[in-house]
């Protein structure tokens, strides 16, 4: 039984045929995974992105898109709450100076601090009252009062007062 030339050629022929469309298609499932593969990296890329864009952000979680830092920043912008535990308000001075002597007034324990209060030199502000940073100092903040009756006054309170 022997195989004529052009029966081999025919042969051949089909096999180089076969192989053209098993080369098509397996180029084309090599095209499909990496195809794949691109769009995982991609979706991937855009993930992280958009991680680091919403905790990068700044914008309040309520929602309205205000710019704000978070309270742990205490760079001048930043957003922070006044709060001292235990108390239903806040002592914040109108300056600097008045913010050692309240500071004072407070460790000694004596009428001093309703002197101050008395004078204007010092207001009250309810616990956990919204502020925004304007300025910081060594363990004294500079703050614009963002909420509440005293809306938009400045005054001085310590860093330990703020979180």
């Amino acid at each position: 039984m022997e195989i004529s030339n052009e029966e081999k050629q025919r042969q051949a022929q089909d096999e180089k045929a076969l192989t053209g469309v098993e080369h098509k298609k397996k180029s084309w499932v090599k095209r499909r995974w990496t195809w794949l593969i691109l769009l995982g990296v991609l979706l991937v890329i855009v993930g992280i992105v958009s991680g680091i864009m919403r905790s990068g952000s700044g914008t309040r979680p309520g929602g309205d898109g205000a710019v704000s830092r978070t309270a742990s920043d205490h760079s001048p912008g930043s957003e922070i709450i006044l709060y001292v535990e235990g108390r239903s308000s806040v002592m914040v001075a109108v300056d600097e100076q008045t913010l050692d002597e309240l500071i004072n007034a407070i460790s000694t324990r004596g009428d001093e601090a309703q002197t101050l209060i008395k004078s204007g030199r010092v207001f009250t502000v309810p616990n956990k009252t919204r502020a925004r940073i304007i300025e910081a100092n060594f363990a004294k903040l500079k703050v614009r009062i963002i909420e509440g009756n005293k809306i938009m006054s400045e005054a001085w309170v310590p860093e330990r007062w703020v979180r």
